[in-house]
This record gives C-alpha cells, structure tokens and sequence, in this order.
C-alpha cells in the first residue's frame, strides 16, 4: 500500500503532484506499477475532485473511487448516486465516512475482491479530441507505448497530458528520452 499525496489533476503544479503522477504513470523505477489505484474523492466538492478521478481512470489501471465525506455532501443538500456515478465511470464508486468508519468495512471489501480477481479494467476515455490533435495524440502514444513498453490506454491518456500541458513535459523530462521530448516539440 502506498499512500501518495493528495492532489487535483495529473499536471502537476507542485511537488507532491509530480510525485504523485510520476507512480500512477510508472515512471520511478524503484517502484512496481499500481495494481489497484483508490481514489479518494471529496464527496462535498465532487466537480472539483471528480476531473482528477476521471484522469487516474483514463490510464486503464483498477482503479476505485472512494466518495469520502459523504455526510457533510448529504447536510449540504446534495445527493450523490454512487451507483449512476459508477456506470459513468466504469469501476466501483462507494460512499464512505473515513471519520465515523461509515462505509470503511465494504471499501475494505472490495479491495481485497478486486486485487484477488482477474476483473479488468474497461479503458474509458471521457474526452474527444478535434482530429488533428488526436492524430499527434495517437503519434505520440505510440512512442510511448513503444518506449515503455505500457499498454495502449496509459500511453493514449499520457500523450494527451503530454500535449495539452505543456508543464506535465518540462517537471518531469529527465522521465521522458530525448525521442520522445522531440516528438512533443515538432
């Protein structure tokens, strides 16, 4: 288990988010790919956490979102459908309260289930892009995938960080070989 630091999107704007990107792309060698990604979200802000939820999805991993805080969601008016939130993004979404341990026992159950099963992930891609865009996307994940010898879904949603950030490139080129830096500059 490894606990990485909270953070907002996949372009990183600090420190904590560039290491926080760097294991959910596999890019520090010293540590295995995720087998299982959970997602914490903060169920009073859902717009803001959910674009985060949606990005860790897109690289194809098991991913499970946890809707935290849930009760303070619920006194301020507002109701989550977990169940329709699941079946939009295409993996388990469970309520919980960390604080009073309210849906704790069966996020714990569902992790044990879904890292003993052979379950896989459907890769999801929320965003469609204008057509030459994706084809330099597609270009692009074909060197990474090549590269780094990752499956399809993570090199497609990594190229499309790549190009529509240029930040995600510079604050962590020394991942990226001089082919691939290249590739994003023409």
């Amino acid at each position: 288990v490894l606990d990485l630091p909270g953070t907002y999107s996949l372009s990183p704007q600090s420190l904590d988010e560039q290491i926080s990107r760097d294991v959910l792309l596999n890019r520090l060698p010293e540590l295995p790919a995720p087998e299982l990604i959970v997602v914490v979200v903060d169920a009073s802000n859902l717009q803001r956490n959910l674009y985060y939820a949606t990005q860790v999805v897109e690289l194809g991993h098991r991913t499970i979102i946890a809707l935290n805080m849930v009760d303070v969601a619920e006194n301020n008016g507002h109701e989550i459908d977990a169940a329709k939130l699941a079946d939009i993004l295409g993996g388990p979404v469970l309520p919980v309260v960390a604080s009073t341990g309210r849906g704790v026992p069966e996020l714990r159950e569902r992790i044990i289930a879904t890292l003993s099963g052979d379950e896989k992930t459907k890769p999801r891609q929320f965003c469609q892009f204008p057509g030459p865009f994706r084809i330099e996307a597609t270009k692009l994940a074909d060197l990474l995938a090549e590269t780094f010898h990752e499956r399809r879904v993570q090199a497609t949603a990594e190229a499309l960080l790549i190009l529509s950030n240029e930040r995600a490139l510079a604050s962590s080129g020394a991942h990226y070989p001089v082919n691939i830096q290249g590739a994003v500059a023409a």
